[in-house]
């Protein structure tokens, strides 16, 4: 197509162009509507006979929108651009020749039309074969990938990557929970005795007006040791008049669609606690609430305001693990299996929620604690749930079987294994797609690890700041509710063990009675209420309750679990504190092969997506003209629903 602009004049559309896509496929006009000539000398084309794919380049809707619109363009004559609009745009493309012995495009303009378009009509289907044989004999080989076989690797490795991670926040989670049963009472004890010391030192130095020590005031570790004990106690105090039994038969009578919202709620309600309680009970630790001086009102009166709220916080956490546990024990129990699919299928929902996302390192670590405290939690919710059910199990069972069979045992775990099972499948596909879909090396667990190792170092190298174990430090990081996890396990441990006991000693005192009025040798008859008589051998009973009953009940055995429980605590303790000693030692070495992972993602511009979009492709997508204004919302005017960052909350 021609231009009616002077030779010294510069096309406006060939300025704006130079640089767009237009500008590559369509070739330059001069005056008086002349094509250019070939770019390629003629003893350069190429030969007919040879074989010779010819490709048309398609129409581009920006060149002809460029020159249709006169109105972009004034300078231009109305008689122009009719001529423009009248000559069909198509005469202007050149076409692009690939040849076998010539690698680089052959471009020709308009004098090698009748060439182009007989070479074109080759590739033309004439028949409804050709296009079978087209579909059959094509070339469908997908090039060699090797960034796609990196994430198929760290694909298959996440799963063994986070357990290491997994089990190690586990084991400290384990240690911490230990520490409140086991060290805990002996550190009260030395704080009481510190305490009675003080108001000793105190009372002699007012009444015989005598400075004993420089120091009488309390430190603030066992301070915090005292505040724990009492927030404990009267946790337990509080909660001591629920009916669990009533509580889990309410639950039980609800319908399936109840049942899932309540398990929804509470979860909710469980991270909204641990979120909250972290900084209520850190307000309450702090040292501006627990320094002030004895006879200062002000100061009392800020300790009780934060010790109730911290009350508060305790209680409520404590219940709503409460009920989490009953209802997972509805769940275990339910003689449906649509409850028990019901719940596994909403630990699935955390695939659709957090898979789909960008994550950067510092929310993939957030998640990662997220997921080793749910895991602590969800055992200690099945080692209850075991328990009580084993006492309800003796409770219905006849005095000449055995308490744990096989069948038992079958019938008691096998819910249980059905929902860690599901637990550990969602978080290995749930960390392997987010591995996959964010360009991240299944190595960064280690690096997540190396930070958990840090602050139990850390910790255990300032004995004199710390006010709390090494494992408490790592546990409040990874924010595990210690305490709240502690007063809901006394409570249904309780009420176990007292289930327990007088089921047992009832057994015995029926079996003696009827024994007494039936004597046969060594046998009891013991009638159950289902009216079947039943043969109980005194003799017989299991060994393992006996013994257990025998040892637990008196002073001695008390002490010997404690003394166990103690030994078992310093093992693991001093197990972890090895491990992470070893892993500070060489933590330089892992950070550096991290870190090459990264340069190499920021040197090649990895796109941090699931769809394969190149460089180029980003760049054309990424046009500002396609943007609307987005408008500057300050905090008085921005609205709820408005996309702000990167998701809307």
């Amino acid at each position: 197509m021609g231009s009616n602009t002077s030779p010294g004049q510069a096309d406006p559309l060939e300025s704006e162009n130079e640089s767009s896509l237009t500008s590559r496929f369509l070739p330059n006009k001069r005056d008086g509507g002349k094509d250019n000539e070939s770019v390629i000398p003629e003893k350069e084309e190429p030969d007919l006979n040879e074989p010779v794919l010819a490709v048309p380049l398609p129409k581009s809707r920006y060149a002809l929108t460029k020159r249709s619109s006169s109105s972009e363009y004034p300078r231009r004559s109305a008689s122009t651009s009719a001529k423009k609009n009248v000559i069909p745009i198509t005469r202007s493309y050149s076409t692009t020749f690939f040849s076998k012995t010539n690698d680089q495009p052959t471009v020709t303009g308009n004098q090698d039309k009748p060439i182009s378009r007989l070479r074109a009509s080759k590739l033309q289907i004439q028949n409804f074969w050709n296009y079978i044989c087209f579909e059959l004999l094509a070339n469908d080989t997908v090039p060699a990938n090797p960034i796609k076989e990196k994430h198929v690797e760290n694909f298959l490795a996440t799963p063994y990557a986070i357990e290491k991670t997994f089990l190690f926040g586990w084991f400290v989670s384990v240690d911490s929970f230990l520490y409140i049963f086991t060290l805990f009472p002996i550190r009260v004890l030395i704080s009481f005795f510190t305490l009675s010391r003080c108001i000793f030192q105190g009372l002699f130095s007012t009444f015989f007006h005598r400075n004993s020590s420089p120091n009488r005031s309390l430190p603030r570790s066992r301070k915090i040791d005292l505040l724990k004990l009492l927030l404990i106690f009267s946790t337990s105090i509080l909660i001591r008049k629920i009916d669990v039994s009533r509580l889990y038969h309410i639950i039980r009578a609800q319908a399936s669609i109840r049942f899932y919202v309540l398990y929804n709620v509470l979860e909710i309600a469980d991270r909204l606690c641990c979120a909250l309680g972290q900084d209520v009970l850190d307000c309450l630790f702090s040292n501006h609430i627990l320094s002030f001086n004895f006879w200062n009102p002000a100061g009392w009166m800020t300790f009780f305001y934060y010790f109730a709220i911290s009350l508060a916080y305790m209680v409520l956490h404590t219940l709503v693990l409460l009920y989490q546990i009953i209802t997972l024990n509805v769940t275990v129990n339910s003689y449906s299996n649509a409850v028990l699919a019901l719940l596994m299928s909403n630990q699935l929902v955390e695939i659709k929620g957090a898979v789909f996302k960008k994550f950067e390192k510092e929310n993939l670590f957030q998640l990662t604690c997220s997921d080793v405290v749910e895991r602590f939690q969800i055992t200690i919710m099945v080692i209850i749930i075991f328990l009580r059910n084993l006492a309800e199990l003796y409770t219905t069972s006849s005095l000449d079987q055995p308490l744990l069979t096989f069948k038992r045992l079958k019938t008691l775990l096998a819910p249980f294994f059905w929902v860690i099972g599901s637990e550990l499948f969602v978080d290995w596909l749930k960390h392997a797609f987010i591995i996959k879909f964010n360009y991240i090396k299944p190595s960064i667990y280690s690096r997540f690890t190396d930070v958990l190792c840090h602050d139990y170092v850390a910790s255990g190298a300032q004995l004199t700041q710390t006010v709390t174990g090494c494992s408490q430090q790592v546990a409040r990081r990874m924010g595990l509710p210690v305490l709240p996890l502690v007063c809901v396990f006394i409570r249904t441990s309780m009420q176990t063990w007292s289930m327990f006991r007088s089921t047992h000693s009832m057994k015995q005192e029926i079996a003696k009675s009827i024994g007494t009025i039936f004597p046969t040798k060594d046998n009891y008859v013991y009638y159950l209420p289902n009216k079947e008589a039943n043969t109980y051998n005194a003799g017989k009973e299991a060994s393992w309750e006996t013994l257990l009953l025998s040892v637990v009940r008196g002073k001695s055995g008390i002490a010997f679990l404690f003394f166990m429980a103690i030994m078992l605590k310093l093992l693991l303790g001093k197990a972890i504190l090895a491990i992470t000693q070893s892993r500070y030692e060489s933590m330089q070495q892992r950070e550096e092969k991290i870190n090459s992972w990264e340069r190499e993602r920021k040197a090649n511009n990895f796109f941090r997506g699931h769809i394969e979009i190149d460089k180029k492709t980003k760049d054309f997508l990424n046009n500002s003209k396609d943007d609307l204004p987005v408008p500057k919302s300050p905090l008085l005017t921005l609205e709820r629903y408005a996309m702000h960052s990167k998701r809307i909350w």
